[in-house]
This record gives structure tokens, sequence and C-alpha cells, in this order.
């Protein structure tokens, strides 16, 4: 009883937005985090604008998307490698980095729990995370190590977890 209406009211109010969350020890990319399923920026950027070529494209692709599951993107903003290049590969070695770091915790790259894993302990919907989490790269990952950033987005995966059971402890309790 108390779940659903704490679901009827959480499907009428509106999308909160991301919001950073904090750790002294990641120093290679900003976090942030929303309990909802929020698009990207740049997918948001299209269907603000209704005259966009890829609007319907991108509108079916959010509205049948799974909103169960962790919604998650990457993004190097051009101020920190104008390089298309450079960007593409700091872009590629986040996502590895958070894939990694989600299968190291028993979850599949969607947050959902892998049957058969050892599960860690976390409070989650059905032990699956949920909501919208961005990672955005800072100048720093350019000369990085990859093991440092591998543990770095362990500790991102970490708050992630914590900020999905907070979030979720709020419904259960």
């Amino acid at each position: 009883m108390k779940l659903a209406s704490a679901v009827a009211r959480a499907a009428s109010a509106p999308l909160r937005p991301l919001k950073k969350l904090h750790c002294k020890d990641i120093t290679y990319f900003m976090v942030f985090y929303s309990p909802d399923p929020v698009p990207s920026h740049m997918a948001q950027n299209i269907l603000d604008n209704h005259l966009h070529v890829l609007y319907f494209a991108t509108k079916q692709r959010y509205s049948e998307r799974d909103r169960d599951t962790l919604w998650w993107s990457v993004s190097t903003l051009n101020s920190v490698e104008p390089k298309r290049v450079v960007r593409s590969w700091l872009n590629r070695r986040g996502k590895i980095s958070v894939t990694e770091a989600l299968r190291s915790k028993g979850l599949d790259q969607d947050g959902r729990y892998i049957e058969g894993a050892p599960q860690k302990s976390f409070i989650g919907h059905k032990g699956n995370l949920r909501g919208s989490f961005h990672m955005q790269m800072k100048q720093e990952m350019v000369s990085a190590k990859f093991e440092d950033v591998r543990k770095q987005a362990g500790l991102a995966v970490d708050l992630l977890i914590q900020a999905c059971a907070k979030e979720w402890s709020k419904v259960w309790l």
C-alpha cells in the first residue's frame, strides 16, 4: 500500500534534475545522479526542439526505454579537449570503466542484478539500480592511467549505489 502510493506520487511529480554527487577521491570526472530517468543532455536538446531532424526517433527511443533500469551516460566537453578523437577516447575509457565497476558489484550495464552473481549489500528496487547517472570527464582524465580511472569509476558506482539506497529507503521506510 505504501509502495503503491509512493509510485503514484512519483508518477505525477515532475522529473528531478541531475544533482552532483561529491567525493574528494574522484578527480578525473564529475558524477551526477537523479532518482528519475532523465534523458542525456544531447537527447534533451533534441527533445526540446520539435523541428529537429532526430526529434521523432529520439522521442520514440526514450518512450520505449525501460524506466526501471539505470540510464547512464558519459560525456566530455569541448573545453576539456578540442579534438573529437580524444573526446571519443575519453568517453570510451569512462564507459568501459563504469561497465566493469557495475559488473564487479554483480550488476549488468543497465543496473540490473545479474542472476548467479554474488549480490552486494545495497537497498534497491528488486536489487536493481534506478534513475539517471552521468559522468562528465575532466582535463585530468587525458593523462590518467587506466587503472586509476577504474578505481575512481568503482568509487563513482559506490556513490551511485548509496544514492539509490538512500532514495529507496524513503519509499520502503
